[in-house]
């Protein structure tokens, strides 16, 4: 009995972050959510500010420094990216500005001379400029009647040294190419990861969705490109007060609004909140409240309102009376003037709660137990960087806090002071950035995390992984069972199981996941297990579908598709135009000749194939299904095989297969003409 492994089991540990920092890791599958981009009307999806760009010296590669400070560098005009630790390679483009005279309108233009073809000067302004007549009179290369086609603020131009038609320019909406000096554009950000940093909106975490630095609220778009979703209403302030606000939403009552004091009914509640307020104030829009959280007290409602404010330069405010009048914690908290980023309350006790702060090194994570007296210092073994938000579940006593390092979880009382506990880095297939900020959904045991660059993340958080959970194997979701189809048991190790009637068999097991067939005569609307595992009896009822398409994922996230010559695609390795294309999946139902549970497909004989119809469509668009069988060798997988298109262009194309009107989750390959 052979079974596949790879993309089957939970993901495996992994050290993403490259240090050893004594913290204890605890392997998660994420699931991302949206991409890399936002869909603003330019010439292509639009990421997040660039501070500089440059070509290799051969220029076969091109190499981007981000505003976070990140270098990355591709090979293949941005369909691939690859961080690197430093300039891999000089500037040879004589990118150095030079006197001139700037285009009209456009006082602060610096004027750079094409490194490879002198006779043309380009200017970087809000727009972007090329002159052939040294300066005399300038183009607008990117002007249209809706504003910038490519987005304003232009930072910096590189000019290839293998074809001098090719010109890339960085500015605050990202990176931008073009192949003939300027005169048209494509954008090479939707695969970078350098989505502007974000924040996420309340709400339950499943629907949680990020709030983009300078671009508002967006909502997922097709083809895994945010679209901004348009509604954030910006509060009536002063212009002092806009000046002095957070650039972030937060959760304040209705009626109130914040900047660097707080409104209610459209008059200011209090006074100055921040420094500003004590001593000279040389950059007062560094001085604003930064983070807010409330919660109603006793389940009456005759209970004032508690109120918890923090300030970007450290100041925390408490609030025992609705908000009329606001006190300083008496013991324990110091932000040591860094901001507070984050601050949670237990939504059954007002006087709970905790903060999160922006400190490197410093107390990073507090929780007060009396209303916000006095405060205990949880940062224990936390490695150094900043912590950006902090979430809790009161019923369990988890803690989870987003920081520069990733993502960590403790387990803490929360009804009494008392010790820090040991923090577990919630690592798995999460890409190695730092985490803008995180939600989760006590309901369904979802966390939702914002990682930098590269947008939204979903996972299963500790308190439900620790129980007892039936996933599809293929992507480890919460989809319907099928009959043949495999499904993953996370949170125990399965001796036997039973589906009614039908023997289940046990594929694979481990201390706390195994995975399982459905046997291919379940029927009914419910398939109802029963699992003797090393807690005893245990049993559980999902969906039954005829059929529940998946297709198998590496625990990188990477799709199982191979070429037609068996090699697995990934991102260096494409398919091309014209060839087939080899799809394994599970979920697929029914197979004509029936076929045994639990024996594997035969290696030789031609396989069974699939009583439901599949089809296959790359990026919409319906490719030829050649043939649709249980995969030799193996049990429980299905091999769909498609042709794809004569004409392809290059790049990437996003995948998914379906049957019985139902479909699989939506997968990404490499393509190539």
């Amino acid at each position: 009995m052979r079974v596949l492994v790879a993309g089957l089991m939970a993901v495996a540990p992994a050290l993403l972050w490259g240090q050893d920092d004594g913290v204890v890791e605890r392997p998660m599958a994420w699931q991302a959510a949206g991409g890399r981009s936002v869909e603003l009307n330019l010439a292509g999806p639009a990421g997040g500010p660039i501070a500089d760009v440059w070509f290799s010296q051969d220029g076969t590669g091109l190499l981007v420094r981000t505003d976070r400070g990140f270098v990355w560098s591709t090979p293949d005009s941005g369909e691939t990216w690859r961080r690197v630790e430093a300039a891999a390679d000089a500037r040879r483009d004589g990118a150095g500005a030079e006197a001139g005279t700037p285009p009209r309108g456009e006082p602060s233009a610096r004027i750079y001379r094409h490194a490879y073809n002198s006779r043309y000067l380009f200017a970087l302004g809000e727009h972007l400029y090329r002159s052939s007549d040294e300066g005399r009179t300038w183009v607008n290369l990117t002007a249209d009647p809706l504003g910038s086609i490519i987005g304003g603020g232009q930072r910096a131009i590189a000019f290839s040294p293998a074809d001098r038609d090719s010109v890339v320019v960085a500015n605050a909406y990202g990176l931008w190419r073009s192949a003939d000096g300027g005169l048209s554009w494509t954008g090479l950000n939707r695969n970078l990861p350098n989505l502007p940093e974000s924040r996420l909106l309340a709400g339950t975490a499943g629907a949680a969705r990020p709030v983009l630095r300078g671009i508002g609220a967006v909502a997922a778009g097709p083809e895994g490109v945010w679209q901004p979703a348009r509604d954030t209403v910006a509060a009536s302030l002063p212009a002092e007060d806009q000046r002095r606000s957070s650039p972030w939403l937060m959760d304040l009552p209705a009626g109130w609004a914040a900047s660097y004091r707080l409104w209610r009914a459209g008059s200011p509640a209090t006074g100055d909140l921040t420094f500003c307020a004590d001593g000279p104030c040389a950059e007062p829009e560094r001085h604003y409240i930064s983070a807010f959280s409330l919660q109603r007290g006793a389940s009456s409602g005759q209970t004032p309102a508690r109120f918890y404010a923090g300030t970007s330069d450290g100041h925390l405010w408490i609030s025992a009376d609705g908000g009329s009048t606001w006190q300083p914690p008496r013991q324990g908290f110091g932000a040591a003037g860094n901001p507070i980023r984050s601050l949670w309350v237990d939504p059954g006790n007002p006087f709970v709660a905790l903060a999160a702060v922006g400190s490197r090194r410093t107390g990073r994570v507090f929780r007060t137990t009396n209303g916000g007296l006095f405060w205990d210092d949880l940062t224990a073994n936390l490695p150094d960087g900043a912590a950006h938000a902090v979430e809790a579940n009161p019923e369990t006593g988890s803690i989870y806090v987003a920081t520069e390092a990733g993502v960590f979880y403790t387990r803490a009382d929360l009804r009494n002071p008392g010790p820090a506990t040991p923090w577990t880095r919630l690592a798995g297939n999460l890409p190695a950035a730092p985490i803008d900020d995180l939600r989760l959904d006590t309901l369904t045991g979802t966390l939702s995390v914002a990682v930098a660059g590269y947008g939204l993340y979903h996972a299963a958080v500790p308190d439900i992984a620790d129980a007892l959970r039936v996933l599809n194997a293929a992507d480890l979701s919460a989809r319907a069972a099928a009959p043949g189809g495999l499904l993953t048991v996370v949170g125990a190790s399965v001796r036997t199981a039973r589906a009614g009637s039908w023997n289940a068999p046990v594929l694979a097991a481990g201390d706390t996941e195994s995975q399982i067939q459905v046997p291919f005569e379940a029927t009914g609307p419910t398939l109802s297990l029963a699992l003797d595992t090393q807690r005893g009896l245990r049993r559980v009822g999902i969906p039954l579908d005829a059929v529940s398409p998946a297709i198998f994922v590496d625990t990188d996230g990477s799709p199982l598709v191979l070429d037609a010559s068996g090699v697995l695609l990934h991102p260096s390795r494409s398919a091309h135009a014209g060839s087939r294309i080899v799809i394994l999946a599970t979920g697929l139902g029914q197979v004509r000749p029936d076929w045994p549970t639990g024996m594997a497909a035969p290696l030789e004989d031609p396989p069974p194939v699939t009583v439901t119809p599949v089809e296959v469509h790359l990026s919409g668009a319906p490719l030829r299904v050649v043939s649709s069988t249980l995969a030799g060798g193996y049990i429980g997988v299905y091999t769909v095989t498609a042709e794809l298109p004569a004409i392809l262009n290059a790049g990437s194309g996003e995948l998914v297969i379906g049957a019985g009107g139902k479909t699989s989750n939506r997968v990404r390959i490499s393509l190539e003409p």
